[in-house]
């Protein structure tokens, strides 16, 4: 009986070493003129050069999809939806997306339930026309996103969001359009910010923060830069690590410390506790009373 067993095991051993990988994996680059689908069927997919979507075309990136950027970028002229789900997150690995450069081009962004590990997300987004949604994904390691544009009335989200050791969210906005950067986590951010806002809209305060966490009290949350007349930002309801107000007062740069600066950065009241909307980062909080 034990011959039997053995013989049994050897063919399947060697049928397993001559099939080889039982997954594909797909070399991309250069301009992608058609609506195109990335299935998780082709996963990974390995940025070969930069990848362009042109203007009125869609890239469309599947629940379960891995990117491998290797440092190169994905630019979208047009538009670019990676949903994936709270059961299959799609995975970016050194990638930089960029909306279009130019003038011209109503980049849309879509990016909900992904995990980007290093590289940069959304390092260059100018156009004056877009619209960028950032849902409930990890962030670690990544650039900054400078969210420029948003003439008219398009709006942008950047929600339930976990920010690690990252560049923070730099808001230049044109126009009526509203950034919301609501229940995000933001821990250890680099490049001296979680969140600063250069230019406001026409009609008021266009970026609003509100039911964050800001987990490093000796790091700065919201910076208000010098020499920009229209910088604003609404930081009402949100949680700061800590109840001292004279550390939240150290957390914000506004025009409390520099009069060169255009505003002062109402942030009372706030939340005490962590707002149960914004994910949970327990090995963090709480720190200070």
């Amino acid at each position: 009986m034990r011959l039997s067993i053995i013989r049994l095991f050897i063919p399947i051993a060697l049928f397993l070493q001559i099939r080889g990988p039982l997954f594909a994996q797909t070399s991309v680059s250069g301009i992608i003129s058609l609506n195109t689908t990335w299935s998780k069927t082709g996963s990974p997919y390995n940025l070969a050069a930069k990848v362009q979507v042109k203007e009125n075309v869609t890239l469309t990136i599947e629940p379960g999809v891995t990117v491998n950027g290797n440092n190169l970028q994905i630019e979208v002229f047009g538009s670019l939806t990676a949903a994936g789900n709270s059961n299959s997150k799609i995975t970016f690995n050194n990638t930089s997306i960029l909306g279009s450069p130019l003038i011209n081009y109503f980049a849309t962004l879509n990016i909900q339930h992904a995990n980007f590990k290093g590289g940069g997300v959304l390092t260059t987004l100018v156009g004056w026309l877009m619209s960028l949604t950032l849902r409930d994904s990890r962030l670690d390691g990544c650039s900054v996103i400078n969210l420029i544009g948003s003439i008219g009335t398009s709006n942008s989200y950047i929600e339930r969001n976990i920010f690690v050791n990252s560049g923070g969210i730099n808001t230049w906005i044109i126009g009526d359009g509203i950034a919301y950067i609501r229940n995000n986590v933001f821990y250890q951010q680099v490049d001296g910010f979680a969140i600063q806002n250069r230019v406001s809209s026409f009609s008021g305060t266009s970026t609003i923060a509100e039911y964050n966490s800001f987990l490093s009290t000796d790091r700065v949350a919201i910076n208000l830069p010098s020499g920009y007349s229209d910088a604003r930002v609404s930081a009402l309801n949100n949680y700061w690590n800590t109840t001292d107000v004279a550390i939240i007062n150290s957390m914000i740069i506004d025009r409390n410390d520099d009069l060169q600066i255009a505003s002062v950065v109402p942030y009372v009241p706030f939340l005490t506790v962590p707002h149960t909307n914004t994910p949970p980062f327990p090995l963090i909080w709480p720190s200070h009373t």
